[in-house]
């Protein structure tokens, strides 16, 4: 059998099964999060990296 390329959709009804390890603000929820705030301090996060006009490929999930 062919592997699939893409995950299947998850369809969540109640936001506690989910685990945000990133603290942000969530449209319709508010703050969620609880181990990384990164809000504000993106550019120190990323070594303060030119990324204008670049395409980034983000591959850090976590599950």
């Amino acid at each position: 059998m062919a592997e699939e390329l893409y995950a299947r959709p998850c369809n969540i009804s109640d936001i506690n099964a989910c685990s945000f390890y990133h603290y942000m603000d969530l449209p319709g929820y508010g703050l969620v999060g609880n181990q990384w705030d990164l809000r504000g301090k993106e550019e120190d996060y990323l070594g303060h990296i030119k990324l204008e006009g670049k395409t980034v490929l983000e591959i850090g999930t976590a599950k």
